[in-house]
């Protein structure tokens, strides 16, 4: 893999779009402020560099990196080719340095800062102007190429390894759903981090988005663990259910149910296929089981994944788009019953030329433990 010839083809098409938005905004360049951590997944995307404060100026003329000298010796490891460094000296203000440039008009992008930061960046920027500009990054984004699809992997593996950890050497009746979630942590690789554990055991499984408590696991609960962590700013996402003891014929006709949903929507991950398809898949197949509305998830099917948990296409019935090649999109049918339980089994799919991949091996049976 050329990581050069990578960083090379991203920054071409920001660059590309850039230039189509210009047509109409007449915008010199793209500003990127990375400023603790707020855009390092970006700025990491773009060139490379992964410490918490830089700049990425991006124009015709122009790959400027721009960071403080506290990061000297990280950019000139980290920071790829095509852009060029610049180290700001102590006390040297990077504005600046970006008025010698001669730009006229500067955008940012608008979702990724706050009003008080572009006030006052549109302040210090004078004489030229500042403007916000669509989310360009993101639908570029939403096509991974190599390196991202490398890294999700990465990211994959590690989250099944620590969930193998749990399922297997874990959950017991009288441990609570917090201390499932520490152990959860403690068993990720050194360079993994965790960046959500949904532990809901009994009734708290049906609560589709539940933040673990101290509440002791107890024989007979469903316990539904969605996971999932970070690796150099790549995330993974991943749903299993455990059952704790002997499954109820009740509880495996939902499991049944779910994964017969999941199977059937999967076929729809394909490109060229309306997105909305499979979503209207998976309800069609969960009603057919003669599960109410109401229990049927009310959550999208699925989302993109990459360098943030949720990215764009959202798969959903009111997604007029169809799925892409190179697209990293998760597959999530759930049931939720109030009082009671729920079930939700999710895998992270890759789209193919030919269809797709399951990225995620971890096995979707019901696990009684």
């Amino acid at each position: 893999m050329d990581e050069q010839a990578i960083y090379a083809e991203r920054s071409a098409k920001v660059l590309e779009q850039l230039n189509k938005l210009s047509k109409k905004q007449k915008v010199d360049a793209l500003l990127i402020v990375n400023y603790e951590k707020s855009q390092r997944a970006n700025t990491r995307w773009l060139c490379g560099f992964s410490g918490s404060a830089s700049l990425c100026l991006l124009s015709e003329n122009h790959r400027s990196f721009i960071t403080h000298s506290l990061y000297a010796i990280q950019s000139r490891a980290e920071a790829r080719s095509p852009w060029g460094r610049y180290i700001l000296s102590p006390g040297e203000n990077w504005f600046e340095y970006v008025k010698t440039l001669g730009l006229n008009k500067i955008g940012v992008i608008g979702k990724h800062i706050s009003v008080d930061r572009f006030r006052a960046l549109r302040r210090n920027l004078r004489p030229a102007k500042l403007v916000a500009l669509s989310d360009i990054l993101s639908k570029i984004q939403e096509t991974k190429d190599e390196l991202d699809i490398l890294m999700v992997r990465k990211a994959i593996e590690s989250i099944e390894q620590a969930l193998q950890h749990i399922v297997t050497r874990c959950i017991r009746p009288g441990v609570t759903e917090l201390e499932v979630k520490r152990e959860l942590a403690m068993a990720l690789p050194l360079d993994a981090e965790l960046t959500f554990a949904i532990i809901a055991s009994g009734p708290n499984s049906a609560i589709p988005h539940h933040s673990p408590s101290d509440r002791a696991i107890l024989n007979g609960d469903i316990i539904k663990l969605d996971v999932g962590c970070r690796i150099k700013e790549y995330n993974s996402d991943i749903t299993r259910v455990v059952v704790v003891g002997k499954a109820t014929p009740a509880q495996k006709r939902m499991h049944k149910a779910v994964l017969e949903a999941q199977s059937a929507a999967l076929a729809f991950y394909t490109p060229g296929t309306p997105v909305k398809r499979a979503d209207e898949e998976a309800r069609r197949i969960l009603a057919a089981y003669k599960y109410d509305e109401k229990v049927i998830y009310s959550h999208c099917l699925g989302h993109g994944l990459g360098l943030q948990i949720h990215e764009y296409p959202g798969v959903s019935s009111r997604n007029k788009e169809r799925f892409r090649v190179g697209q990293v999109v998760t597959c999530e049918p759930g049931i939720y019953i109030e009082g009671w339980g729920g079930m939700r089994i999710e895998d992270d799919v890759l789209i193919t030329k030919y269809g797709h991949e399951l990225l995620t091996k971890f096995p979707g049976d019901l696990i009684e433990i």
